[in-house]
């Protein structure tokens, strides 16, 4: 099938889909007023672009695909980060052309190509001549939900590994990796049992990698059931110099329908800034989050939880930020135990297109998974679609039990919907099995 049908498809894009000019003005966002912005694809206007891939190439190091919505960015020239905040410099610029590079001197509105010199740029940031204050709608990315363990095969591919890992990870932004603090295993998590075989395929096709991996196993997160206060004071010596901190926060569970996507976790501010200086603010809240990050069930992400901080208190003379970063995650770490913290896990929407004769025994498998018919509808005359919510755990190994139950007639999608609080014997197993008791 190499090449069939490519070169009618490409002739196909170029003469039917519209060109920037067609589409009329870009959608942005005042990120101060959050008043919308709208970009005109005019190459004198000011220059506004995306970067929406990153991708390692062995001769030219890091290339970050950009997509310019207005404006021209030049080679040589400087752009504004406007997600970090950070100012970079545009090395080269090439149009890619398959596996053909061809250096260009500027990018134009409606241009896309690949640049070459920034460090910090990642895919979904917002880049701009630093004129205009605007961004453009975010890329989301769900989260992971399935996680295998990975290791070397020889201690001479330890470090290869590593580096197939990481640009793997800059790469990808739904591919995660990090190290279980009990097991000191590497684990690595997707999107799905394939996305798994596809990254594991690569490390050892592009990377030379031979590795070992373990069985997929399910990504579960922590949230807490209860609304808690917690308050720690640190005061203590340390090379000869006194620390002193003391902080109460309050920690909320977030209902789940106030969740956004690129907001797991919220904090908020409510102490009077002479019990603790607005200097210390920033410190307390990025060690508050992350906390989060270490869960006291499975050492899990935690989410859905809404931080406080209500009261305080520092000293003039002892009181710095090492301090309050300590007392802070001392104190959420104690309020999350306090909380009732549970187990949440994935639950995916499962979509099965089957011949009508099937349609009663996949609808019992899928209750007996746990799972909840959520839609069934007529497809065409002869079958049956059926959507339900289903938790991941229930669906591994899926494609075979397909095929029995439809006698390889049915098809089926899975995709990730929600994280939610697991049942209580879900909840016992999961800790057996990571912790080796219950609670």
């Amino acid at each position: 099938l190499k090449n069939k049908g490519l070169q009618l498809l490409l002739d196909a894009v170029v003469d039917f889909l519209p060109s920037p000019l067609d589409i009329g003005d870009t959608h942005a966002m005042d990120p101060d007023s959050h008043e919308p912005v709208y970009l005109a694809a005019d190459p004198d206007d000011h220059f506004v672009g995306m970067a929406f891939k990153v991708q390692i190439d062995k001769y030219v190091g890091r290339l970050i695909y950009v997509r310019v919505y207005s404006g021209t960015l030049k080679k040589g020239g400087n752009f504004q980060n406007m997600t970090n905040g950070k100012r970079e410099r545009v090395a080269r610029i090439l149009q890619m052309m398959s596996n053909k590079k061809n250096d260009k001197e500027y990018l134009h509105a409606g241009d896309i190509a690949a640049i070459v010199g920034p460090k910090y740029l990642v895919t979904g940031d917002t880049i701009t001549d630093g004129n205009i204050n605007v961004v453009l709608s975010k890329m989301h990315f769900p989260d992971s939900v399935i996680s295998i363990a990975i290791e070397p095969k020889t201690k001479a591919d330890q470090e290869n590994l590593a580096n197939a890992l990481l640009r793997l990870e800059e790469e990808d932004p739904t591919f995660k990796v990090h190290v279980d603090k009990d097991s000191g295993q590497t684990l690595i998590s997707g999107m799905g049992e394939l996305h798994l075989d596809i990254i594991v395929d690569r490390i050892k096709r592009e990377f030379g990698v031979t590795a070992n991996v373990g069985n997929p196993q399910v990504s579960y997160k922590e949230s807490i059931t209860l609304v808690v206060q917690t308050s720690e004071v640190f005061q203590r010596e340390l090379n000869g110099k006194g620390n002193y901190a003391s902080v109460t926060f309050r920690l909320s569970p977030i209902p789940l329908k106030e969740i956004s996507d690129d907001q797991k976790n919220t904090f908020k501010c409510s102490v009077d800034s002479a019990k603790i200086p607005q200097e210390y603010w920033k410190a307390i809240e990025e060690s508050a989050l992350a906390a989060l990050s270490d869960g006291p069930l499975i050492s899990s992400n935690v989410e859905r939880v809404a931080i406080e901080l209500v009261d305080g208190d520092y000293n003039p003379v002892d009181s710095n930020e090492l301090a309050f970063r300590i007392a802070t995650s001392m104190a959420i770490c104690k309020g999350l135990r306090q909380a009732k913290p549970v187990i949440m896990e994935p639950i995916m929407m499962l979509t099965v297109i089957s011949p009508d004769d099937f349609v009663g025994d996949i609808i019992s498998d899928i209750n007996a998974k746990r799972g909840k018919i959520e839609v069934m509808r007529k497809h065409n005359e002869y079958q049956q679609e059926v959507v339900a919510d289903v938790p991941l755990s229930e669906l591994f190994g899926y494609s075979t039990r397909i095929r029995s139950l439809s006698q390889g007639r049915a098809i089926y999608t899975l995709e990730f919907k929600k994280f939610e609080i697991a049942p209580a014997q879900v909840q016992n197993e999961v800790l057996r099995r990571i912790r080796g008791y219950a609670e």
